[in-house]
């Protein structure tokens, strides 16, 4: 597959590429004008917790063609453990409406998978309402049987450009895994809880707070029943993983 070169750096023994907004378009973009399909991935600090004692989501990590590092904690950790000086910090989340207007200027058609009943028909009433050029050819809740030939057979048949399956990490990478060879679409996509974000029911931190990189601090803030015991667990087990493979490194140099 022609498939747009992107530099790369290995953490965590995972490739992972140094993708930007601006790069994620322009591969968006070129695998819709070649009529390419691919599958797009990220890793953040929960992802890679749930990838050390997980082989079919490791499995599934594998078989993405292009991977971003997403969020404070895989910046700092790339910074440390491969000392890219090209890494920037992205977190997709601040660019989904921007996503939106690309999308609707390049005139591409999408589905959206994922979320809540609710939350997904609030997400598609926004957009419309807001992007009322964009082609959003359907959309299905996360909470539906995602694997009948039902759901599969109306996707291809509204043949959508691009797919975001926000289903949450592991849902969306075996998803996409499972599907990526019999989804008719140039771009399958996972991208959490953007759909949820899109619907307005994320709560995010101010900018400065975004800024520093706290925004998780946030999160646990004002949904603490879905994130305080996850960062609880997470946040010490991703650090003692970095530690891990920043002596590992000192070993082998």
């Amino acid at each position: 597959m022609n498939k747009l070169l992107v530099k790369n750096i290995s953490l965590f023994t995972r490739k992972i590429d140094l993708i930007d907004f601006g790069v994620l378009c322009a591969i968006i973009d070129v695998s819709i004008r070649k009529n390419m399909s691919i599958s797009i991935g990220y890793l953040n600090a929960s992802s890679i917790v749930s990838l050390s004692d997980n082989e079919k989501l490791s499995e599934a990590f594998d078989q993405l063609n292009y991977t971003f590092p997403d969020g404070t904690g895989v910046y700092l950790a790339a910074k440390i453990l491969a000392k890219e000086a090209e890494l920037k910090r992205f977190n997709l989340t601040d660019h989904g409406y921007d996503l939106l207007s690309s999308i609707e200027e390049k005139a591409y058609s999408i589905f959206l998978l994922g979320s809540e009943q609710i939350v997904i028909e609030s997400a598609v009433q926004n957009i419309e309402r807001d992007y009322p050029a964009l082609k959003l050819v359907g959309y299905e809740s996360g909470y539906s049987d995602l694997d009948s030939n039902e759901l599969i057979d109306r996707i291809n048949s509204l043949n959508p450009d691009i797919v975001l399956v926000g289903l949450g990490t592991p849902r969306q990478e075996l998803w996409i895994a499972k599907y990526k060879e019999v989804i008719q679409t140039n771009v399958l996509m996972s991208v959490g809880d953007l759909i949820t974000y899109y619907a307005g029911k994320k709560i995010r931190g101010h900018g400065f707070i975004r800024k520093i990189g706290f925004e998780w601090l946030a999160r646990a803030v004002f949904h603490p029943g879905k994130y305080l015991i996850r960062y609880a667990r997470g946040i010490p087990v991703f650090m003692l993983l970095t530690i891990n493979e920043y002596f590992k490194s000192i070993k082998k140099s």
